[in-house]
């Protein structure tokens, strides 16, 4: 039967609802050496001290129509299966559960050595069994990819992997890819493993503001997943997400659009002053309708296209 992996297990597609495609619930940006100048504390949301508030925030995210949450945090970005499970069980939201590894700097040093197979079988039995023996099953492979222009040695050989766990189990993959030239290259190594272009969600899609890449991505059958929806974007913009979605919705481009926030520090969050959880519904998706968007579109960006992403 069709069904999307929770972390509380199967459920019917149908059962989805309003979904947030790439998000961070826990998760530690300081892993990363850079992380530690570049967020500091702020990019540590922990399940322990930050249990409490994190529950509020996706209680209002609840409370403003959101039904399901995607979270792509890999082990090695602090990501903890089980604290996900928890939080699915008090606040009654579908949370999906990512898996993998994510890119070069973040990356546990015996990764160097694995070979490809192995790799892909340690994610193989992950989806059939549990991540990290708790029995929890993820319901997407990824966040994977690169941050650089280029793919490095390491992150091509996760894709491989993901795109072997991806042809024995039929799970999407979905990626961390900014930078176009990188973007290009995961795209060509998922397709020469075979991976189908409906099953990859190039994540960060609009980090790079020229709408012919995008157009350009699309045309390969992707989707592509837009998170800066969110004011007070910290770098200048010669276009906004906002009118990258209006006008591939012109094209004819709904049925592979995502949205999300990429929330991923304590400042983002609407107890600190942030956005929230539920900026898309409560700002954004008014902002489309304003500019001539009907709730069919918004719809099967928000409801459909997630479920198509999720189903297996």
């Amino acid at each position: 039967m069709p069904h999307v992996m929770t972390v509380l297990g199967p459920i019917s597609p149908a059962e989805l609802g309003f979904t947030l495609p790439h998000e961070h619930i826990f998760l530690d940006m300081t892993r990363w050496p850079g992380g530690k100048t570049f967020t500091g504390e702020d990019g540590i949301i922990d399940p322990i001290r930050h249990g409490k508030m994190m529950r509020e925030e996706l209680g209002a995210f609840r409370m403003a129509g959101g039904r399901a949450i995607v979270d792509v945090t890999p082990r090695n970005l602090g990501g903890d299966i089980s604290a996900l499970r928890s939080v699915a069980e008090d606040t009654g939201l579908n949370i999906i559960a990512g898996c993998g590894w994510y890119r070069d700097s973040y990356m546990e040093s015996d990764i160097y050595y694995r070979p490809t197979g192995e790799l892909a079988e340690e994610l193989i039995q992950e989806i059939e069994h549990g991540i990290a023996g708790s029995g929890i099953r993820p319901g997407i492979i990824g966040e994977i990819g690169a941050d650089g222009y280029h793919l490095t040695a390491i992150e091509e050989r996760c894709l491989r992997a993901s795109a072997k766990a991806q042809q024995r189990t039929g799970l999407a993959i979905t990626t961390h890819l900014p930078k176009p030239s990188a973007a290009v290259e995961a795209l060509d190594v998922l397709a020469e493993h075979g991976v189908p272009p409906d099953r990859i969600v190039v994540g960060h899609a609009d980090g790079y503001e020229l709408l012919e890449y995008q157009v350009a991505l699309l045309k390969r059958g992707v989707y592509v997943e837009f998170e800066i929806i969110w004011p007070h974007y910290p770098f200048a913009r010669t276009v906004s997400t906002l009118d990258l979605t209006v006008e591939l919705i012109r094209q004819g481009y709904a049925g592979r659009i995502l949205l999300s926030h990429d929330i991923a520090a304590r400042s983002h969050l609407l107890c600190n002053g942030g956005w929230g959880f539920g900026h898309l519904l409560t700002n954004f998706l008014p902002q489309l309708r304003e500019r001539g968007v009907g709730e069919e579109a918004i719809h099967t960006i928000t409801v459909e296209n997630p479920q198509r992403v999720l189903t297996v």
